[in-house]
């Protein structure tokens, strides 16, 4: 009987020293030994996107694709008037051969006659690389604004000019950009090579 109330008396002290952790009372979260791992998209940051490359500049090298047929758009934006106006030549030619394109009209405003024209020579050739050489040639010369003219008002400045490039198939590139010395006009020549294949 001895042995037993003794054994009693020991087990009461040790259980105090094996006691799990009280739980917390109601509504109080139980804590965890390690925090959880939260994938929340929103935190996460977004690579920024590589920068593009420029375009590839044209390059003439390789051989020249011969009995290929290319097309020409070309389009003058003239901001004579103060709205710009858009005239726009397309012409089709043989690789490594020429052409031309002649558009004129005279019509009568106050004072006598205005004189009108678009006259564009081309020729281009063609490239495995996909670039086109090109040589342009463009007189340009639109109506007096409204149609009429006076001292006033005098009728527009031509535009001559001549240049040659190398274009890339299918992209349009804006050539030259010119400015009337006498008003503020501005007068654009973009140029679009592609290669029909």
């Amino acid at each position: 009987m001895r042995r037993l109330i003794l054994t009693f008396a020991v087990l009461a002290l040790a259980t105090p020293l094996f006691a799990q952790t009280p739980a917390p009372p109601r509504g109080v979260p139980a804590p965890s030994a390690a925090a959880p791992v939260v994938d929340n998209q929103a935190t996460r940051e977004t690579p920024a996107p590589a920068p593009q490359s420029p375009p590839r500049a044209p390059t003439l090298q390789g051989p020249a694709l011969n009995g290929v047929n290319i097309r020409l758009d070309i389009t003058i934006t003239d901001t004579y008037g103060g709205t710009p106006q858009k005239k726009t030549v397309a012409l089709t030619v043989l690789s490594g051969q020429s052409g031309m394109v002649r558009t004129s009209n005279n019509f009568r405003v106050a004072g006598g006659f205005a004189q009108v024209k678009l006259n564009v020579d081309a020729q281009a050739m063609a490239y495995q690389s996909g670039a086109v050489s090109t040589r342009l040639t463009v007189s340009y010369m639109p109506a007096p604004q409204g149609g009429t003219q006076s001292v006033e008002t005098p009728p527009p400045g031509s535009l001559e000019e001549s240049i040659a490039v190398a274009l890339m198939d299918g992209q349009p590139l804006v050539l030259t950009e010119s400015a009337d010395p006498a008003s503020d006009r501005k007068v654009t020549l973009e140029v679009k090579a592609t290669i029909l294949k």
